[in-house]
């Protein structure tokens, strides 16, 4: 009997090491390279991928996928601490493929799935602007994308949220609209 439940215990053993590999490349925010390679699609055409609106025209993420990536890394799904992203982000030219998504921590120790946001938004800014090639800005997010933020946001100014940016656009045309009346009374003062 003693000999039989060898083979089972080993399966257990292996089964236990490989979730727990799993789950703490999932806790320190960087993808298994064997579950999540990266992928990008065929176009590196600025004026496709910079254009308004181009991630949400790509994004066809499905709930199957979604489970799979969870299921996959050993994460309940869904899970409140985690969101499903693409390691290459969608608006440099990521794929939108199994191979490109994974379960990305909001409570990792370091370098959260906000940070990894913040820093996408930097680099498609980066790429679209020309100060940085857009091959260059893949292999960093196919690399460790890490790496990418300490090195682009060493400081949380310096790679803005969404939101944030969003504000600081509201509070730009507040500033303008409050201008505005005041050029148009000045120019009506002036004489012709």
């Amino acid at each position: 009997m003693l000999l039989n439940m060898r083979p089972f215990s080993l399966f257990c053993a292996t089964l236990l090491v490989c979730f727990c590999v799993t789950s703490a490349l999932a806790r320190e925010n960087k993808p298994d390279p064997r579950l999540t390679p990266g992928e990008v699609v065929a176009t590196t055409d600025l004026s496709v991928i910079c254009k308004h609106g181009y991630s949400a025209s790509v994004r066809h993420t499905t709930a199957d996928m979604k489970r799979k990536a969870y299921k996959d890394y050993g994460i309940k799904s869904p899970h409140k601490n985690f969101k499903i992203d693409h390691l290459v982000p969608l608006c440099i030219g990521g794929a939108d493929s199994q191979k490109n998504i994974w379960p990305t921590d909001f409570d990792a120790k370091d370098h959260t799935a906000a940070d990894k946001d913040r820093f996408e938004l930097k680099a498609h800014d980066l790429i679209c602007h020309g100060e940085m090639n857009i091959r260059d800005g893949q292999k960093i997010f196919m690399t460790d994308w890490r790496k990418g933020y300490d090195k682009y946001c060493p400081t949380r100014a310096d790679c803005p949220s969404y939101m944030e940016i969003q504000e600081m656009i509201k509070a730009r045309e507040a500033l303008r609209q409050e201008d505005e009346p005041k050029a148009t009374k000045e120019k009506k003062n002036e004489p012709h």
